[in-house]
């Protein structure tokens, strides 16, 4: 390489260091690291996908199904790059669903969940029970990747996560519970600020939870986190319904 060319690569990276530095902290900063985890949450699926390809005796049906899998993984990894170059992002874009719609579309996301976890954990639909809700279809399936890899990757053996949906307080309120250890270690009113990771190997990241929360901010939505009694935990996030004046609630369990 020429001294003029690595005059030229040095500065550059000093351009591109100085930029960044500007941002540090910011809330540009937290959304480009929340978007950055997003997409490496797809490359690992894809990842596991290719893993799933290569087993020996893999029936012609069930390579198909992972490519179609693999395919909307880069799709998705591939609106989330574009939304860095957009001032609006596909957050924006929601669609009425009715209760009959949003269970098959849960039903239709759980091959990608069960790829990423490299079917090692067991992914269950309870009850939906909702009026028509205002809900983007791809971050959702965004937001349940993240809380199935957090669940994967704090839990042992044997991991059990199990997704309902029930209307709350004139909000549609999708829940997210395991049987793991809980959160361990990390006030649970922290959990979703920009650094916080529950995880104990915790370099570089803590900022797919905080993503979480700044996308259900964007349509004044609510989150939350506890742990439940004896062992696991319970995520959850509320969408707008199509008619806000609904205010009976799901009694727990159904």
């Amino acid at each position: 390489m020429k001294v003029k060319e690595k005059k030229y690569l040095s500065e550059s990276a000093d351009i591109l260091v100085d930029e960044y530095s500007k941002i540090l902290g910011t809330d540009k900063d937290i959304l480009l690291r929340g978007l950055a985890h997003d997409v490496n949450n797809n490359l690992m699926a894809i990842l596991a996908g290719c893993d799933q390809l290569e087993k020996p005796n893999t029936n012609p049906e069930d390579k198909r199904k992972v490519l179609e899998t693999i395919r909307n993984h880069i799709t998705l990894a591939s609106r989330l790059v574009n939304d860095l170059t957009r001032d609006s992002t596909s957050e924006d874009n929601q669609v009425i669903m009715t209760q009959y719609e949003l269970e098959n579309l849960l039903r239709g996301i759980i091959p990608s969940l069960s790829l990423v976890t490299s079917n090692t954990v067991t992914i269950e639909i309870g009850a939906i029970v909702t009026a028509p809700v205002f809900i983007n279809p791809i971050l959702l399936h965004r937001i349940l990747l993240q809380f199935v890899r957090n669940s994967m990757e704090t839990g042992g053996g044997n991991i059990i996560i199990y997704i309902s949906v029930r209307q709350h307080d004139g909000w549609c309120e999708l829940s997210i519970s395991d049987n793991g250890p809980g959160i361990k270690g990390v006030s649970l009113d922290k959990v979703f600020a920009p650094g916080i990771s529950t995880k104990t190997d915790h370099k570089r990241r803590g900022f797919g939870l905080s993503s979480v929360a700044h996308a259900v901010d964007r349509w004044g939505g609510k989150y939350g986190v506890e742990n439940l009694p004896g062992q696991g935990c319970r995520f959850w996030i509320t969408f707008p319904l199509l008619e806000l004046n609904v205010t009976d609630d799901t009694p727990d369990g159904e």
